[in-house]
Order: C-alpha cells, then structure tokens, then sequence
C-alpha cells in the first residue's frame, strides 16, 4: 500500500531539503589526473606548492614591513610652507645651487638625443622625465644635477589630483603577490594530491581563517571595487591605469572554484543558484577582462596619442604665484594657462621595473583553478625572488626626485610629487584611502 508524505507529517518541501542535505554530503573536488596515476609526482608536486606558498608568504611579510616601516619613519606634512612649491622632493636643495653652464649644455644635448624627450618636444612640452642623463660625452648627470640648471627659476605652487599618484612598485608587488597567492592557495584546497580522504561536508565551516582571508580580498578588491575604480577612470581620466590589470583573473577563477568543495556544499541547498553562479561569474570575468583590454589599449594605442592628452594632475595655486620664490617673464594667469605644466607624464625610479566559460569535462579537468595556480605558482617562484633583489638592490638609488615640468621662455618650473617612497611618505590626498587601495590591489 503506497501513502503520500502528507500521512508521515511532512511535506514535498522538507523532503527537497532532506535531499539537499544527503547532497551537502557528497563534496565535489576537482577531477584532474587522479593521484594514483601520477603518485610518483605526489612528493614533488606537494612540496613546490608549499615553497611557493612559504615564498609568498615571506614577499607578503617583506611588503607590510616596507609599508609600515615608510608610515612611521616618513612624513612630510603637506601643510607647511613649502610643500605646495616643491612637494616631497630635494628640489629646493638641488635648485639652489649655482650650475656651470658647460654641465647645463651638456644636459640639454643630451635630451635632444633622446627620443622620449624629444617627443614631448614636439608637443611643445618639456619635462625631466629621468633620475639621470648621459651626455654625449658619456659624463653622466643624476637628478640634483640635472634640476641646478633651474636655479632663480620661478617655481610655480600647486596641489596634486588624485591622477598624480598612481600605482607605484610596492602597489604591483603586493597586487601579484596576493593575486598569485590566492590562486596557489585555492589549488591547495581542491587538488586530489593534498585531500586524498573524501570527508562529510561541514558548509560554510569548512571555510578556514585563511580561506576567509583571501575570499574577503578577492570579492572585495579585484572582483567589486575593481568596477568602481574603472567606472572612476572614465570620469576622472589618469594618465596611468589606477587599477589592478589582473583583477579578471581573479574572477575568472571563481568561475571555476565555486564549483568545488567547500563552495559546492554550501550551495547545494538551492541547486538552481548553484548551476547558474559559475556562468555568472564567468560572464563577469570575461567582461572584466574586455574592460581590462579596453582600458589598456585607450593608453597605449595610436603611438604618441596618450603623450598628446592633457591630465588635471595638478592645480596651479595662481595666488601664491607672486611670492613664490624665483623670477619669470610671464604672469601668474600665463602660467596657470599653461595646462601641460601640470600634466603628469610617467617618471621611472629604479626599482620600479617589476607591475572562459564553464563548458564540459574538459572545463573541470583544465579549469582556472589549475591554470592560474600553475602560472601563479611561477609567478611567485620567478617574481617574489627578482622583485625583492631588483627592489633592493636599487634601494639606495631610489632619492626624492620627480618629473619636472619647465619653460624657458617664462623661466618657470612645476616640481611634482616625487614617488620614492611610493607617495607613503605624503600625509595628504587621502592617504587612508590611498592605502586601503593598495591593500586590495584596486
């Protein structure tokens, strides 16, 4: 004799629930090469993982040092006098004293052979773009010297935009690291070579600290502000993207990684969210990554294009012109008019030269997850060595000097923020918000 469920006290509904919780039982991991098939590579497999994992561990330690250590020991106040003149550089020291105007010529020969100062030339705009230049005569010259040939220059006052600090080395160093990182991380949490044991699926507390860490970071900067740093870009135009270029891959991984343990289990109470979130996430990394392709190609594109365009990265303080030290044969009006002088260019330290949908069983066997963590994984093993060496060793050469902005015709200079110590050091321009962003690589 066949009786409803209604006879037993329960309903269709709790049934379906029933059913979701013998579900949340069965944790999905991922399906690529077994471990009995590859068991010779277990060891080795196993123990570069946790390298990498120790390797960027110590790269993230080494950045939250330098970052901590530049907030307590640096701090130029952006209230006093001067800094509106000369902002967080050595210009005024360098400025002051009197060049020989064999070096001066010898400098302005050697701009003329350098094609990047040439092109600004062109443009009728003219700037210190290097730390240092290398006469004709092979006699070189650093960024004090070069600066001395301004001296009784009228330097013009101004205030910085947020366009005229952009992502710095430390910025790209903490961005790959955790980027990579968190990728590694996920393999770790899915793999057969470290979870053999399929055990009962506890939900959500499967989640560890570590898994809330990563997961708080990757929603919260790669994955949502990241959006709102573009959609900035667009209003606010910089001369330097002010996002993460590799937040879409971010994304793309939890395309895939929403699928496995732990994250299966917690969805599988309401299966239909379940089948639909990875093609959501998907579609979201694929526009993530054409917005990427845009905004890089918007700078870079059509040659000299993005040198031609005038940025707001500064405000010309036109009262404070008159007292301002030096002489220039152009008004203060003349020389506000003038929007290249506050137009940010990029100026190299040294240290600063390191920043699909879900389809089949293919897709699960070759997914994000084993893609970005085999790439991250290099990533770190190739980048979190170089980059600290390559920022290291050039610690020493990094000093306070900054683009310079100049005309000789009105005997005028603009000195900018100088990006030695990552704009750390300023007190001003929402310096909370400025390290907040870099914290989550947006």
């Amino acid at each position: 004799m066949v009786r409803s469920s209604a006879q037993y006290g329960y309903d269709s509904l709790e049934v379906e629930e029933s059913h979701g919780y013998e579900e949340t039982r069965d944790c999905k991991r991922a399906e690529w090469p077994s471990i009995d098939s590859v068991a010779f590579m277990k060891p080795y497999i196993v123990g570069a993982v946790n390298v990498v994992l120790v390797l960027g561990a110590l790269n993230m330690i080494a950045v939250i040092s330098i970052l901590i250590t530049l907030l307590v020991k640096f701090n130029n106040t952006a209230n006093s006098s001067d800094f509106a003149l000369y902002k967080n550089t050595k210009f005024k020291q360098c400025a002051s004293v009197v060049p020989e105007a064999s070096n001066c010529s010898a400098i302005a020969a050697a701009w003329k052979e350098s094609d990047l100062y040439s092109t600004y030339a062109d443009l009728g705009r003219y700037y210190v773009l290097e730390t240092g230049v290398t006469a004709p005569n092979k006699y070189s010259y650093d960024w004090c010297q070069i600066v001395s040939c301004f001296n009784g220059y009228k330097v013009i006052p101004s205030s910085a935009t947020d366009s005229a600090m952009g992502p710095t080395a430390l910025y790209g160093w903490w961005a790959i690291t955790l980027t990579s990182v968190s990728a590694v991380w996920s393999l770790r949490k899915v793999a057969p070579y470290f979870n053999q044991e399929v055990e009962e699926c506890r939900g959500i507390r499967d989640i560890s600290v570590i898994d809330w860490a990563f997961l708080i970071w990757d929603i919260v900067g790669p994955m949502v502000t990241w959006w709102i740093s573009f959609a900035f870009s667009f209003i606010y135009p910089t001369p330097k993207a002010t996002y993460s270029l590799l937040a879409w891959t971010v994304t793309w991984r939890y395309s895939s990684q929403i699928q496995f343990h732990p994250y299966s289990c917690i969805l599988s109470r309401v299966p239909r969210i379940r089948r639909l979130l990875p093609w959501i996430v998907g579609l979201v990394a694929v526009l993530q990554w054409g917005a990427t392709i845009y905004s890089v190609h918007r700078q870079v594109s059509g040659g000299t294009r993005g040198m031609q365009t005038i940025y707001n990265s500064y405000t010309c303080l036109g009262k404070q012109i008159p007292s301002a030290p030096g002489t220039s044969t152009c008004s203060a009006a003349e020389l506000c008019q003038k929007s290249w002088l506050f137009s940010e260019p990029h100026f190299y330290m040294p240290g600063d030269d390191a920043a699909g949908f879900p389809a089949g069983r293919a897709y699960e066997k070759w997914s994000p997850i084993l893609i970005l963590a085999v790439v991250g994984g290099g990533t770190i093993a190739v980048f979190g060595l170089l980059y600290p060496i390559s920022l290291g060793t050039n610690w020493n050469q990094r000093h306070a000097d900054s683009w310079v902005a100049f005309d000789t015709e009105c005997r005028a200079v603009h000195v900018a923020l100088s990006p030695w110590r990552f704009y750390l050091d300023v007190d001003k321009y929402a310096r909370a918000l400025r390290i907040a962003r870099l914290w989550f690589g947006v």
